[in-house]
């Protein structure tokens, strides 16, 4: 392990320790600012959710109206079994 790695992975859990130990210390305030974030947290989720469905909607469409220009019509298909020729004119002679 490089020291670069070392020194992040002791920093990050430094970091969680203490986050922790923060947030058990200001419990009534994260409580609070959490019931306050949730309102936004959906609207903001809702509008994301929104604008993605939209932007599939809109690519479904264009494929949809790409493949009808690009697609040939159908060949008619082609018979397995040869037609009987014509009926010759019988002459009595």
């Amino acid at each position: 392990m490089s020291k670069g790695t070392t020194v992040a992975l002791l920093a990050a859990i430094v970091m969680v320790v203490v986050g922790a130990g923060l947030i058990f210390a200001f419990w009534s305030d994260f409580v609070i600012l959490f019931k306050g974030a949730i309102g936004p947290m959906l609207a903001l989720g809702g509008l994301l959710i929104g604008l993605i469905a939209w932007s599939e909607f809109q690519a479904a469409r264009e494929i949809e109206k790409l493949s009808r220009q690009t697609v040939p019509p159908p060949a008619p298909a082609a018979e397995s079994t040869p037609s009987p020729p014509p009926e010759q004119a019988k002459t009595e002679g």
